[in-house]
């Protein structure tokens, strides 16, 4: 998640957490708890995305072949090669040197 994102969702999250806050507040009977726990859960989410995210630095083992796909990441600028399991299908991105080849 790029940091402009990041912040727009933080923000969102502490608004829906007022707005709940706000509503309970204002009228007792009012339905504040859902936006409350919507903002909560933005905002967990946003703050653990890193701790939880894919595996993609990690090494690979037996059975990655890569493939002839490589493309440019809009979001970091890196290169990036395609790699496949044989057996599962997966498919990996990892950084690679080279650009693709004209042909």
């Amino acid at each position: 998640m790029t940091g402009g994102a990041r912040i727009a969702a933080l923000a969102m999250g502490g608004l829906l957490l007022l707005l709940g806050a706000g509503m309970m507040l204002a009228w007792p009977h009012a339905p504040g708890v859902p936006p409350m726990l919507l903002g909560a859960v933005i905002i967990g989410s946003v703050l653990f995305e890193g701790r939880y995210r894919r595996g993609d630095d990690v090494p690979l083992g037996a059975g990655w072949t890569p493939t002839p796909e490589v493309f440019k990441d809009d979001e970091t600028g890196r290169w990036l090669r395609v790699w496949q399991h044989r057996r599962s299908g997966a498919r990996r991105y990892l950084p690679c040197e080279e650009g693709p080849l004209e042909g």
